[in-house]
């Protein structure tokens, strides 16, 4: 009677933690604030995954100097970035080190910086001129790059 028990309750427990995951992921789902993102798509196979698309984010490639917050970032490093509504798409105001206590919409992307460059890049002045000027750029991944869908 006492080993019913316990496999009954084993149950119950596994159960409980199929459906608590169900019911976060719902939950995200009902109460999330829908974000629109400029894409870069690609269209790869794999023998073990099967059919996906693999998805560029434009803010995927930061420039740091046109962001507000932190701007000493390293490879491997969890950032948050911020995003605004914007036309057509969302577009990023800021990256941090920790999450940000309050921003004016609310949304805030989680990534991992996957490189940072040095480079020259061009800053267009008034009129028709353009200076060169020295900026860091940000490679971030969010872990919403793979998009798998049906075979055929």
């Amino acid at each position: 009677m006492i080993r019913g028990s316990r496999l009954l309750a084993l149950a119950l427990a596994q159960t409980a933690v199929l459906a608590a995951l169900i019911g976060f992921r719902q939950w995200t789902l009902e109460t999330g604030t829908p974000v629109v993102l400029a894409i870069r798509p690609v269209d790869p196979r794999s023998l073990f995954q099967g059919d996906y698309v693999e998805l560029s984010y434009d803010i995927g490639h930061l420039r740091l100097d046109r962001l507000a917050g932190d701007n000493d970032l390293e490879r491997g490093q969890t950032v948050y970035v911020d995003i605004q509504p914007g036309k057509p798409t969302w577009q990023p105001t800021g990256i941090w080190h920790q999450r940000p206590a309050a921003t004016p919409t609310g949304v805030v992307l989680r990534g991992r910086v996957t490189w940072v460059n040095e480079q020259q890049c061009e800053e267009s002045g008034s009129g028709e001129s353009s200076a060169v000027v020295p900026c860091r750029i940000a490679g971030i991944r969010y872990g919403i790059e793979s998009y798998f869908v049906s075979e055929g």
